[in-house]
């Protein structure tokens, strides 16, 4: 068999890619979000729900207090049904900031929250209890103190949260910290406070945090220079302990590597904004490591489409063999449009799978500051459009549908066009009329494509 041929049937058999596109489906915009809301600043989507964070809401009792907004799909659709709030909600504690969600349970970081001190910080768990959500306890550090900003960021992943605290000055001025608290019984009681093996001021450990399955993972993009670093910790016999520091084969000052997380199982996504490459500074990359024998080890890198300056990485997503990017500063449908890219990963490779934009994007628009994935959905935050005045936000969803097989020259439709364009490739033997992907381009693969044919699209 020709190798070009060998490699059409791979893509066939094993290219999910191949056979679908992502399409945008709804847009998400509740007709209470008003002006500088900024509703759509962070994302977190399992299964049915999603949750989607606004810390400028102006709801009571004022400015930059914050919600935290639940939506289910119900009948395909995408429904808001509950829009949380802190118990003790105070101006300026920017609750949404950060969200997480598991097992039916939402982590929200409240970074201005000033229960102890300015700026100090909480973060708050909410259930759903006889389908009706409300706030089951509030989080706050130990030893916090004012303008640790407790909440910057979250993770949640069953009965662990993590919560990063990335201004919090232990090893020096805003060398950051996490902080993690275990559900026993139904009650959430602190555990360990993690730190940078060699923390120092302006780190800022914590700004990003990830959890899975007793692993956690905590980054510090400013650390040496801006390069960026990400830290694992593991649970060895009720201790948090660090187990490994990751940093890229090839990093440079200024990449800051970590800017986003995101880990699930054996596999973990880090952002780094600044990196270079092919496209100049700050175009971006997100690179993936695979724990193999009890050790992480880099197992792959992408990059964004656009030409630079596009800060892909800022957001990063993982489920399966799914990974969401977002680059907020591209320049698609004007200045800072913004954009996100879709990866799935086949036969050991990280392929690009989509490009995903607004239909009504703008400039300043910075679609792609938060993102999410699930099993064939994407989640795209936008926490600066402006349909509802300036930075009131929205979020997008958007799907992969299976395109039709009988479409072979992809204009969406199943016409005569079709049937002539591949009648064509099946007298020159082209390997695109392999229909029924045997490997050979024979009369039984003009048969299989006219029945598709008559199916229709």
């Amino acid at each position: 068999m020709r190798r070009d041929k060998l490699s059409v049937l791979v893509s066939v058999l094993i290219l999910p890619t191949a056979s679908a596109q992502w399409t945008e489906t709804s847009k998400l915009l509740p007709a209470d979000v008003r002006e500088a809301d900024e509703f759509g600043a962070s994302l977190s989507l399992e299964g049915a729900l999603l949750v989607i964070g606004a810390p400028h809401d102006n709801t009571s009792p004022g400015d930059n207090t914050g919600t935290v907004r639940v939506f289910e799909r119900l009948g395909g659709a995408w429904s808001q049904i509950a829009i949380l709030t802190a118990s003790d909600a105070e101006r300026h504690a920017y609750l949404g900031g950060s969200v997480s969600m598991s097992g039916g349970s939402i982590l929200a970081g409240a970074e201005g929250d000033a229960q102890l001190g300015v700026d100090a910080g909480a973060a708050y768990i909410f259930e759903r209890v006889d389908g009706a959500w409300s706030q089951v306890t509030k989080l706050t550090a130990p030893d916090g103190a004012e303008g640790d900003r407790f909440g910057t960021s979250v993770a949640l992943d069953g009965d662990i949260a993590v919560v990063g605290a990335e201004a919090d000055d232990d090893l020096g001025d805003e060398s950051g910290s996490a902080h993690v608290f275990v559900r026993s019984g139904g009650v959430w009681s602190y555990a360990a406070k993690l730190t940078a093996p060699a923390g120092a001021s302006l780190d800022r450990f914590g700004h990003a945090v990830a959890a899975s399955g007793g692993t956690i993972v905590v980054s510090t993009p400013w650390v040496d220079h801006l390069t960026g670093a990400a830290y694992v910790f593991e649970n060895q016999a009720g201790q948090w302990t660090h187990a490994a520091t990751l940093v890229p084969s090839v990093h440079a000052f200024g990449d800051r590597f970590g800017f986003d997380v995101a880990i699930e199982g054996d596999r973990m996504a880090i952002g780094a904004i600044g990196a270079r490459y092919h496209h100049g500074s700050e175009s971006g990359a997100a690179y993936i490591f695979e724990r193999v024998g009890g050790v992480w080890l880099e197992a792959g890198r992408v990059v964004g489409s656009g030409p630079g300056g596009d800060s892909f990485g800022v957001a990063v997503a993982l489920r399966g063999p799914l990974l969401v990017v977002g680059a907020p500063m591209t320049d698609y449908l004007g200045a800072a449009s913004g954009s996100a890219e879709v990866f799935a990963l086949i036969d050991d490779e990280w392929t690009h799978a989509g490009l995903l934009t607004a239909h009504d994007g703008a400039e300043h628009d910075e679609f792609g500051g938060a993102v999410a994935a699930g099993e064939g959905v994407a989640m795209v935050g936008v926490r600066y459009d402006d349909d509802h005045g300036n930075r009131s936000g929205s979020a997008y969803v958007f799907e992969s549908i299976e395109l039709c097989s009988a479409d072979f020259n992809g204009d969406g439709r199943a016409d005569t066009r079709d049937v002539v364009a591949f009648l064509s490739a099946w007298v020159a033997q082209d390997p695109s009329a392999d229909f029924d992907g045997n490997g050979r381009i024979t009369t039984r693969d003009v048969t299989e494509f006219l029945n598709a044919w008559v199916l229709g699209c």
